[in-house]
């Protein structure tokens, strides 16, 4: 540049045709590809380097005040990291009943034995949670198959309950069960459900369940949630694998049959037990852009 201008560390990456710029604290903008070569040739454009000195990228001599401005907002940054935590996941088994193709976790067997929390994790998790949950958090259940221990369910609401106001609960689970200790949680007004449908019958054979007789339990699940308790109380997302890649249209129809208005579209990600169930799949970046666009267009329409 010159003499009187100076250039703070920036990140950079190719993204399509054009490349993204972002400074030290993650603000970005968009720019020509050729952006970072002409950057050191000092041949940019009057824009461009209106826009890097916006991004603090680009400082003059007279703008010193803007390093500080930096190490305020990465001090911040920092300073969040040691409050209260507002989202917590927590996982009271890893034993599950299903075998999913693309499952990411390390899943044990549902006859499993040391793969639940005793009591001793219990009464060590109430202390981490007093010391670090907050007013307002969400606490998401997780596995494994979370419904198999509701009565660890119970007392983990119990106890945040107990310390702190307006905490919100998700539970993510298949629905292949609905036993009577299970409803008495869904019952409560601030827990959730979140669930996996990838799509008709055939479909969640084919990725979950490994039968029909249980894909058909599950949706009439969820079909007993929807009734008993509306929409809002469920939500759900299929993961996207071969049988679906080259049809978004047919997915995105199910959801809207089921009564859904909204839908988050998901990969298979190479982890888990997805390396060699979808180890192709989960490579092939093209093919999800494609089913991707292709959704866009379907919603859109």
């Amino acid at each position: 540049m010159n003499e009187h201008v100076k250039y703070l560390p920036f990140r950079y990456r190719d993204v399509a045709e054009a490349t993204i710029i972002t400074n030290e604290v993650g603000q970005f903008h968009f720019y020509e590809k050729d952006i970072v070569e002409r950057f050191f040739q000092n041949s940019l454009s009057d824009a461009e380097k209106e826009s890097l000195t916006d991004q603090s990228i680009l400082i003059g001599s007279e703008e010193e005040w803007k390093y500080l401005s930096l190490l305020k907002q990465i001090k911040d940054r920092n300073k969040r990291k040691s409050e209260k935590l507002s989202y917590l996941i927590v996982i009271p088994t890893l034993r599950c009943d299903l075998t999913c193709s693309y499952c990411q976790v390390s899943r044990a067997d549902i006859n499993a034995k040391g793969y639940d929390w005793d009591e001793n994790t219990l009464s060590l998790f109430e202390k981490f949670l007093e010391e670090n949950g907050s007013d307002g958090m969400k606490i998401e259940f997780q596995g494994g198959e979370p419904s198999l221990r509701s009565d660890l369910i119970q007392k983990v609401i119990a106890m945040a309950d107990r310390y702190f106001s307006g905490v919100e609960f998700v539970i993510c689970t298949n629905l292949t069960t609905i036993s009577s200790e299970f409803k008495a949680v869904l019952d409560l007004p601030n827990v959730a459900v979140s669930t996996s449908i990838d799509g008709p019958t055939a479909t969640m054979t084919e990725n979950r369940t490994a039968s029909d007789v249980i894909s058909d339990k599950v949706f009439n699940n969820v079909n007993r949630i929807i009734k008993e308790y509306g929409h809002e109380k469920l939500s759900a997302l299929p993961t996207i694998t071969e049988d679906q890649i080259n049809s978004p249209e047919k997915v995105i129809n199910y959801y809207r049959d089921l009564g859904f208005n909204s839908i988050f579209l998901r990969p298979v990600n190479y982890q888990g037990f997805a390396r060699k169930s979808h180890k192709e799949l989960s490579r092939q970046v093209d093919a999800w852009n494609k089913f991707y666009v292709r959704a866009m267009d379907h919603i859109l329409k």
